[in-house]
């Protein structure tokens, strides 16, 4: 049996909510992106209270095609710690009130969910680099960008950076990684999502 609280990490585009919803259906559990926790959140801070939740506050267009992937990369991993805050929260209240959760994030970090106590079963997906390219193209994303190449361009490498990090920092933590191609049928996603959390 798995354990009553269940992560999905990966990165953007790799599958994560669609996998955290099929697990949620399969297993009777309660599914939750931390996405919509993190869009309430930035509606009740400010860039001044919080900075990490707004760095990309003057628009994601301008935000992505002007702000280079070294920074990109840094600003994500400031948010990722301010992201798993709010996680943490949700998780106790979950376990307190004895609700069985699943909950998806392109910010989770293998380090923090190694210091979850108790432990969460935690499932990482991997994503094939030309894969995750292709569905990122098949977007509208940087519809409206001054320069929509240079937006893809420093998207992609914050997104297929984080693809290699987490499947590294997992591995080095003894945590499951699900290496897709992007060509698995959803109900083969989620039958080796839950063997592997098994």
């Amino acid at each position: 049996m798995v354990n009553e609280t269940i992560i999905i990490g990966g990165p953007g585009g790799a599958g994560k909510t669609t996998l955290s919803r099929a697990i949620g259906r399969s297993l009777d559990r309660k599914s939750l992106t931390l996405d919509d926790l993190v869009i309430a959140a930035r509606a009740i801070t400010t860039p001044d209270t919080h900075p990490p939740l707004h760095s990309g506050r003057d628009g994601h267009l301008r935000y992505f095609t002007e702000t280079p992937p070294q920074q990109l990369i840094a600003n994500a991993s400031e948010l990722a710690l301010t992201v798993w805050q709010m996680a943490e929260r949700v998780i106790r209240h979950h376990r307190a009130s004895k609700t069985p959760l699943v909950m998806d994030h392109w910010l989770f970090e293998p380090e923090l969910i190694a210091a979850l106590d108790p432990a969460a079963a935690v499932l990482w997906l991997h994503i094939d680099p030309a894969a995750l390219e292709r569905r990122e193209r098949a977007t509208d994303f940087t519809v409206g960008s001054t320069d929509p190449e240079a937006m893809h361009r420093n998207f992609m490498a914050r997104s297929l950076w984080r693809n290699e990090y987490l499947a590294a920092e997992a591995e080095e933590y003894g945590q499951p990684v699900l290496r897709l191609t992007g060509k698995e049928l959803p109900g083969d996603v989620l039958s080796a999502a839950l063997s592997l959390l098994a």
